[in-house]
């Protein structure tokens, strides 16, 4: 009887310092979370978008990871490819001018909910962070019947500001819609300088899906 006194006895103390390990352990569970989107870029610089012209469409393709410390606050790892184009308008004695580029960005971003903490499947968060961009570009300048194209690699950090808004559909996935403005720590993105117009920068606007990892 007395070893089976003290058996039990044992067996419950495990249990209670089993079952205290698993809730303190759950309370400080880090949970990651991402989305997958695709849509539009608009570059701001001295060569832009010019309705008239040969303006191509730019796109961008971003996948995100974010890290949750507690329900209000994450970090955000974002990988970014697209392309960037604009052109000037061109007068007398100004050539042509117009850039291509295809762009890689990689970034590291604060991540803060702004949506009250009731609401589960409508998610709002701002993000604001630094980043390194990196785009193979080339300036083409066309005068009459000369045309010179100028071929470029150029680097640059960058710090994108974003909202962006989740709805989950189910409770794992859902649809996302976010826009970021991205300041270029230059002002030659687009092989071309103009002190008066300042640094480049370009705006990106996403749709996409979103989903919990467990």
């Amino acid at each position: 009887m007395l070893v089976f006194i003290f058996s039990t006895q044992l067996c419950a103390q495990k249990k209670s310092k089993f079952n205290t390990m698993d809730k303190n352990a759950k309370n400080t569970e880090v949970h990651w979370n991402g989305n997958i989107s695709y849509g539009n870029t608009d570059f701001i610089g001295d060569l832009k978008f010019n309705p008239p012209g040969k303006f191509l469409p730019n796109i961008a393709l971003s996948l995100k990871l974010n890290k949750e410390f507690n329900i209000k606050n994450s970090i955000q790892f974002g990988l970014i490819t697209g392309k960037n184009s604009g052109e000037n308008i061109p007068g007398l004695g100004i050539p042509f001018l117009n850039f291509r580029s295809q762009f890689t960005q990689a970034y590291i971003a604060f991540r803060k909910a702004l949506s009250p903490q009731g609401l589960k499947k409508l998610q709002v968060h701002l993000i604001s962070g630094i980043g390194y961009h990196y785009g193979d570009v080339e300036l083409t300048s066309e005068q009459g019947e000369i045309v010179t194209k100028n071929p470029a690699d150029i680097w640059s950090v960058f710090f994108p500001v974003g909202l962006e808004m989740s709805y989950y559909i189910q409770e794992d996935w859902g649809v996302i819609v976010s826009f970021s403005d991205q300041m270029f720590g230059r002002d030659n993105i687009d092989l071309y300088e103009n002190s008066s117009n300042g640094l480049d920068h370009q705006l990106i606007f996403n749709l996409g899906f979103c989903f919990k990892l467990k």
